[in-house]
């Protein structure tokens, strides 16, 4: 499962894997990482584990510098061990076995170490001129908010090229022009044409780059972000490489606690149906604990 959420990791963002069954391979990931740690006994068992779906994980980053790969290496590292630690210490210091809380604690650090890692591996990406995910991501991105945008409003069509945006711009804006309503069809249409050619040559300027009316609006307003973000980088250096990956992780870390709540509820689910097949039960034990007292 950790290659799988490797390879739909760089799928996802080349444009080349739907987000749902990417999340889905990443819940699944989960839900197999915690149940491997909670039914291995042996450390040195679950630390090649770990190594392994670590491993599994990076595989497919092979094409990644060696540096900024180790770096990822070294992420996950620590917060496999800062997941293992608290679910340890979760377990010690309660007398009942918990899955739901157990799981959570879990899954929080493998899934700030592994956004943490996607983050790392992908701040190079500015090198190949891309704003962290291709155009075509970015285009099912736009595509999903151009068809909820239409809903509220029914006339605005974001998915039509500039030529005909700005057409539809122009039209809106004579409609109520009794000299133009005046005007013969043919002279209209010449209005029309030198408008909308107006309105691209403004545009253009605005945008910091050529935009022609045959270009989709989608592609214009993703040259535009690289165009601005790569502005900023070149202004700010690292200190924008820096603040861009915070912001980003705010936002993955946003849509992970929703994430994690969910599949920490459907561990719970799994783990009290195998209790009521008896797949698993829950032992007690009995433990002699050292502790310092005055003499």
């Amino acid at each position: 499962m950790a290659a799988a959420t490797g390879y739909g990791c760089l799928l996802y963002f080349s444009g080349g894997a739907n987000f749902i069954l990417f999340a889905a391979a990443a819940a699944l990931f989960l839900i197999a990482s915690f149940s491997s740690f909670l039914l291995t006994r042996d450390r040195m068992h679950r630390n090649i584990v770990v190594i392994l779906q670590i491993l599994a994980f990076l595989g497919f980053f092979y094409s990644v510098k060696i540096p900024v790969l180790l770096s990822a290496l070294g992420i996950l590292l620590v917060f496999y061990i800062m997941a293992q630690q608290s679910v340890l210490r979760l377990s010690e210091n309660s007398l009942k076995f918990r899955p739901g809380a157990l799981s959570k604690a879990y899954m929080k650090k493998i899934f700030i170490g592994f956004a943490l890692a996607a983050i790392v591996l992908y701040l190079p990406q500015w090198d190949s001129g891309t704003v962290f995910v291709s155009q075509k991501q970015f285009q099912k991105w736009y595509d999903g908010f151009a068809a909820v945008s239409q809903r509220f409003y029914a006339g605005l069509d974001l998915t039509a090229s500039a030529g005909t945006f700005a057409e539809g711009v122009i039209r809106a804006q004579l409609a109520n022009n009794n000299q133009f309503a005046q005007l013969a069809a043919g002279e209209q249409e010449q209005v029309v044409k030198k408008g909308v050619a107006e309105f691209i040559a403004n545009m253009s300027k605005n945008l910091g780059f050529t935009l022609t009316p045959e270009m989709s609006l989608s592609e214009s307003v993703y040259k535009y972000l690289l165009t601005m973000f790569t502005n900023f980088k070149t202004q700010f250096g690292d200190s924008f490489l820096a603040a861009w990956a915070v912001a980003l992780f705010v936002i993955v870390w946003s849509v992970g606690t929703i994430v994690i709540w969910i599949v920490s509820f459907i561990t719970y689910l799994i783990f009290e149906m195998f209790l009521a097949f008896n797949v698993v039960h829950v032992a007690g034990e009995t433990r002699t604990k050292e502790v310092v007292e005055i003499s």
